[in-house]
């Protein structure tokens, strides 16, 4: 057995060898899933951006994580609605959000890009305004803006204000 394949891999070779142009030993792998429809693709936001948006309520804010890490702190006043890279979002839940101006999508840090494509379904299922928040809810945090979630024993909410430049 062990024969036949080192002589099928001889003559394999050989072949290779003898013909004009010869065949790559392996092909490249392709990792682009994308289809080949165009999509909206969605806006992502600053911080200092979503800031403004807040200060002047004009946008609501979607947070797609777990219910449990959403819990543990969250931008204030932000919706939740787990987002799943494999499941659309429910019609009953992108409903309302079509009658906003401005929904921004935001995860943890954005660093996973599920923001970003929790955005682009949204402007694929009618939601005009979707973006999402660059650098997700630790920069929200960082750069002070105001959240909300439970303390660290888990009793009651901590909240911190905007800070003033």
């Amino acid at each position: 057995m062990v024969g036949i394949v080192f002589a099928a891999l001889f003559f394999a070779v050989l072949g290779n060898i003898v013909r004009k142009e010869g065949l790559p030993l392996a092909t490249p792998l392709i990792m682009d899933a994308r289809c080949g429809s165009e999509a909206a693709t969605a806006n992502a936001l600053s911080v200092q951006e979503a800031l403004l948006d807040f200060k002047n309520a004009n946008a609501v804010f979607l947070d797609i994580r777990p219910r449990d890490e959403f819990l543990r702190g969250h931008i204030k006043d932000a919706v939740n609605l787990v987002y799943s890279l494999l499941e659309p979002f429910p019609e009953e839940s992108v409903a309302p959000l079509k009658k906003k101006d401005k929904v921004i999508v935001y995860s943890l840090d954005g660093l996973d890009e599920k923001a970003n494509h929790a955005a682009d379904e949204l402007l694929e299922a009618g939601v005009k305004g979707a973006a999402s928040l660059s650098g997700g809810f630790l920069a929200w945090v960082k750069a002070g803006g105001p959240y909300s979630g439970l303390s660290s024993s888990g009793e009651r909410p901590a909240e911190l204000p905007v800070t003033q430049e």
